[in-house]
């Protein structure tokens, strides 16, 4: 656009050919503006806290997915009905992103509009470092109370904004990868005390094409 500014657009798609549930522009998809600013974004993306916890995973997509504990999602058992959870992608979504400075740091901060719900605001945040073979980020984030009713209703109502924070490290040296995450969860799908802690370590060795991890 001039003046070092460019316009920037992404839409990411799922294909699954074996399932044949394919999905158009259904992944992070946004447009957006870049400069030596930073990156401003608007559209459907991923949350800096989920962006963290992804930091960190030695097994995702896999059923040792750490999501199956740090995500807090489950389904209510009498009605069906499914909690948020902390790892979102979510429409209706502002973010801006800072350019690495100081040495290393970034920091990512989003916010998304009400989406057919009021109080259904979320805000999410990370701070992230990074130098040589060091990595370490610190993720908040707060989801409105209006994301929560329909957890466990008619039983449960929430009626509290849930918040959380997740705390990472990772140290490569050579073929090791070294992990360690910590992650608070307050006021759980809106419910209050409804709370949770989770602590995680992990490491890798990879050996040519092969790795041991754990």
């Amino acid at each position: 656009l001039g003046g070092g500014l460019k316009a920037i657009w992404q839409a990411e798609s799922t294909i699954a050919v074996g399932s044949g549930t394919s999905g158009l522009a259904n992944r992070n998809t946004y447009v957006g503006l870049q400069g030596g600013w930073g990156t401003l974004i608007g559209g459907k993306h991923d949350t800096p806290m989920k962006t963290t916890g992804r930091k960190f995973d030695l097994f995702g997509d896999y059923v040792g997915d750490t999501r199956n504990l740090i995500s807090a999602k489950f389904t209510d058992i009498d009605t069906g009905n499914q909690n948020l959870g902390f790892d979102l992608r979510p429409d209706n979504a502002l973010m801006y992103s800072t350019p690495v400075f100081g040495g290393g740091w970034d920091i990512n901060v989003m916010y998304t509009l009400e989406d057919g719900a009021k109080d259904s605001e979320i805000l999410s945040a990370n701070v992230n470092w990074k130098t040589g073979n060091w990595y370490a980020s610190l993720a908040y984030e707060t989801q409105g109370k209006g994301n929560n009713p329909a957890v466990g209703a008619p039983a449960v109502t929430g009626d509290q904004d849930a918040t959380g924070i997740r705390l990472g490290a990772k140290w490569t040296p050579g073929a090791w990868t070294l992990t360690a995450l910590y992650e608070t969860l307050t006021d759980i799908a809106g419910i209050q005390d409804a709370d949770s802690d989770v602590y995680g370590l992990g490491a890798a060795y990879k050996m040519g094409k092969n790795v041991i991890k754990g």
